[in-house]
């Protein structure tokens, strides 16, 4: 135990948090099977996250409406810059090519961002 509490387990699976347990102490089990003690990870994980080895760290899966929602307020993003494009804007060229390039940058954000965590690019100020 640590402090009085039982510790909490997670089995890696197929890359992703298969089983969650709470143990005495670090188990012993074959090699081939991966055990990572989550007992301070916050947000504690639950069976069927996302496992990322590379940080170390369990992901919540994707929502099924996250990338509709993405793609719905992208596209809410272009409609409202599309007066940016037109000839008679009264935009100078160099701001018309820095919006130009903004929307280049949302039209490209549903396949570049991290669905859990988006990130938007920021418009340019006029």
């Amino acid at each position: 135990m640590v402090g009085g509490v039982l510790m909490r387990f997670a089995q890696i699976l197929n890359g992703k948090v298969h089983w969650i347990f709470e143990f005495e102490t670090q188990p012993q089990f074959a090699p081939n099977i991966q055990i990572i003690d989550i007992t301070n990870f916050d947000p504690q994980p639950e069976e069927g996250w996302l496992w990322d080895p590379v940080e170390g760290r369990a992901i919540p899966p994707l929502k099924p409406d996250t990338m509709p929602e993405i793609r719905k307020r992208r596209n809410q993003l272009l409609a409202e810059s599309d007066w940016t494009q037109l000839p008679d804007t009264a935009l100078t060229i160099e701001q018309k090519t820095a919006w130009a390039v903004y929307r280049q940058q949302l039209r490209d954000f549903p396949a570049i961002c991290d669905p859990n965590n988006p990130i938007w690019p920021v418009p340019p100020l006029n």
